[in-house]
């Protein structure tokens, strides 16, 4: 057990220049209709989180950007998607859980599906609300990436990445 608080601890103080999006990353997440984002939401069962929690977490960031959020549309081809995973470990002390927050743009179609490789997770150790912060943290700098790659308008791109 202390082995993986030092692991979490280590990771949790990387250098913020690890906690910048690469350069190529909002070229691929340009899409024809920025309007509208898909995502899907996987949550393990020893968290404190349900996944309709974390469905109104990632709703409530994405209207208030004025962005609809669709769920389950992932399959459709081409189509640029947001990919949550939260897994959790419950500390015997103080009721809290080390946390491990995935997310990523990703599109399933055409194959090979991929999940672009951007560092919008983060590890931690928290109570239900610390960790519900830390989702609507990492996830409103993924919609705020998503919402400059997105800020030219259809017009003035040479080749929009979705259709």
């Amino acid at each position: 057990m202390k082995i993986l608080l030092i692991v979490l601890i280590a990771l949790a103080t990387m250098p913020a220049a690890f906690a910048q999006h690469p350069f190529w990353l909002e070229e691929a997440i340009r899409v024809n209709n920025p309007d509208e984002l898909a995502y899907w939401i996987s949550v393990e069962t020893d968290c404190p989180l349900t996944e309709g929690e974390i469905e109104s977490v990632i709703e409530d960031v994405l209207t208030e950007r004025r962005i609809k959020p669709v769920r389950h549309k992932i399959f459709e081809d081409g189509r640029i998607y947001l990919n949550l995973r939260l897994r959790c470990t419950r500390i015997v002390a103080d009721n809290k859980h080390a946390f491990s927050l995935s997310i990523h743009f990703g599109r399933y179609k055409p194959w090979p599906a991929i999940l672009f490789d951007a560092p919008y997770g983060e590890f931690g150790l928290g109570s239900k609300d610390a960790i519900s912060r830390h989702c609507k943290e990492r996830l409103e700098a993924a919609v705020a990436t998503f919402k400059r790659a997105n800020a030219l308008t259809v017009g003035q791109r040479q080749k929009p990445v979705q259709g």
